[in-house]
């Protein structure tokens, strides 16, 4: 066998350093795992409000992957409890004081 048929691993000396090949389109390398933006979801935090159960599961879901949109939903799922549980525990505060009034 001739050294002839197989191309020289590196160029001779004083040629310029061949190119890489550019990456072929659509190629991801293995063990790439693309950057997930994380920044805070007014979107989310509403609809944890309205529905504090869901807000709860993306927070569960969420906390360790995006921190910052899991938060939105647990505020606002957190904020919704408090309110649905405050707001008739004053209202019957309020309705009390007022028949008290009429009386």
């Amino acid at each position: 066998m001739s050294n002839d048929m197989y191309p020289p691993s590196q160029p001779p000396y004083g040629a310029p350093p061949q190119q890489p090949y550019p990456p072929q389109p659509g190629y991801v390398p293995a063990g790439y795992v693309p950057a997930v933006p994380d920044k805070p979801s007014g979107g989310f935090a509403v609809l944890g409000f309205f529905i504090p159960l869901v807000g709860l599961i993306l927070w569960l879901v969420w906390k360790d992957q995006t921190p910052l949109k899991a938060r939105s939903c647990g505020k606002g799922a957190l904020i919704g409890v408090i309110i649905a549980y405050i707001l008739p525990i004053v209202g019957t505060i309020v309705l009390a004081a007022a028949l008290r009034t009429i009386q």
